[in-house]
């Protein structure tokens, strides 16, 4: 992770900060040049998930978005610590 991190960092898409509070915790940002192309992956991924559905019938669009609902639920579960 930390590698991943370094690389985001020397192409100049993210910016670490130190916290205040904690010196081992780091806060992570995007710059400009991130924010950039989050939005530009965004239009990309939008555009690539209208033409996978074009075409798919309204009962197959309900259940889609029901499972993609289901999974969203299990997904912001907040994962339980193991002793």
């Amino acid at each position: 992770m930390s590698r991943m991190l370094q690389n985001l960092e020397k192409q100049g898409l993210i910016w670490r900060e130190k916290s205040e509070k904690d010196a081992r915790e780091k806060h992570l940002r995007l710059t400009e040049a991130g924010e950039k192309l989050n939005v530009s992956l965004e239009e990309k991924a939008n555009q690539r998930i209208l033409g996978q559905i074009h075409g798919i019938s309204d009962r197959e669009f309900l259940v889609l978005l029901d499972a993609m609902e289901k999974i969203e639920r299990i997904m912001g579960k907040p994962v339980e610590e193991t002793k």
